[in-house]
């Protein structure tokens, strides 16, 4: 239980404006057959709260003011046009986000250079301005939305939290490997639904959604850990597929917000839901790993102490706080 409250406090150590952050900006430049680009920039939002950051071409193309700009509820979108745009000028343009390196935030960047060639890659906090040369652009189309699902669900605190607090819940047991199984399964499904248009949630109102699941499975935690039973404790994966269905719309915001590729939605589509779920694979793992190693130092599960009462119930008030102060936070955001 130590282990698992020290890994939940690295978890709650990016902060609540992580949970916010953590959708991916978008960086669109489309060629079209008169040789004239189109530039798109996307950056995410939460209501009036915005990270600053501020695409740069070398060549100048984003340097005036937008020809159009756009507020939706989560995100703002500009758009530039540049004329005389052949090949030649657009290979060797160089991209660079001001305001990248103090976030936490990723830019996906996705080129159509009008010939039939696509390129996508993700830019990161750190990494060095992009330079569009001929071999980038023959990369594959949709191989960059596997590290933008294992990233999306490794950034993201509230889907971490959850599943901490199912671990919390069930513990080690043949049962977590169920409820997990169950949780994939449930977001796999509004993840497809909603990356294909077939549903169109209320993002805001999902968000808070996700905060108030993290809190309830919370208070289930503690209720256990008082002796109390619910058709939750007994039967975990109930919410663990319920809830998985909420946060299934959740994960599709950051695709819904930067789009499939043209003739390869299928397979950017699959690549990333297959990234969510090797990037929560890797979370429990983690979370094993480390408790497992806090035991081999204890020396034998047979001379483990057990926890004191309230080290027990420290991971769960503060998941439960935490998730609180999210839901509050969130449903606010509903009514600005």
């Amino acid at each position: 239980m130590k282990a698992l409250l020290v890994i939940f406090l690295w978890v709650c150590s990016y902060g609540t404006a992580a949970a916010h952050e953590i959708r991916p900006a978008l960086l669109d430049i489309v060629r079209d057959t008169k040789s004239i680009c189109h530039l798109t920039w996307k950056q995410p939002m939460m209501g009036q709260q915005t990270v600053r950051l501020v695409p740069h071409l070398s060549g100048g193309w984003t340097d005036g003011p937008p020809q159009a700009e756009r507020l939706f509820n989560t995100y703002r979108q500009q758009q530039w046009s540049h004329p005389e745009c052949t090949i030649g000028v657009l290979e060797n343009q160089r991209i660079a986000i001001e305001g990248l390196d103090g976030s936490i935030t990723d830019v996906f960047v996705r080129i159509d250079y009008g010939d039939g060639r696509m390129f996508h890659t993700i830019l990161r906090p750190g990494d060095p301005p992009l330079t569009l040369t001929s071999e980038k652009s023959r990369a594959s189309a949709a191989s960059a939305y596997l590290g933008l699902g294992i990233e999306h669900i490794l950034e993201g605190v509230d889907h971490l939290s959850f599943v901490l607090a199912l671990i919390l819940l069930i513990g080690f047991t043949s049962r977590l490997a169920v409820a997990v199984t169950g949780f994939t399964l449930a977001h796999s499904v509004t993840l497809l639904a909603t990356a294909l248009g077939l549903i169109s949630p209320w993002s805001l109102l999902i968000e808070a959604l996700v905060a108030l699941s993290i809190a309830f499975v919370a208070a289930e935690v503690l209720r256990a850990r008082r002796g109390s039973s619910s058709l939750t404790i007994r039967w975990p994966i109930l919410a663990a597929i319920g809830f998985g269905l909420i946060h299934g719309f959740a994960f599709a915001g950051a695709l819904g917000e930067i789009g499939l590729p043209p003739g390869q939605s299928v397979l950017a589509l699959a690549l990333f839901n297959l990234g969510v779920e090797l990037g929560q694979i890797l979370f429990v793992v983690f979370v094993m790993a480390i408790a497992a190693l806090a035991v081999r130092a204890a020396g034998t599960w047979k001379g483990f102490a057990p926890a004191p009462a309230f080290v027990v119930r420290i991971a769960p008030y503060a998941i439960g706080s935490w998730a609180t102060y999210w839901f509050l936070d969130r449903t606010a955001q509903l009514f600005v």
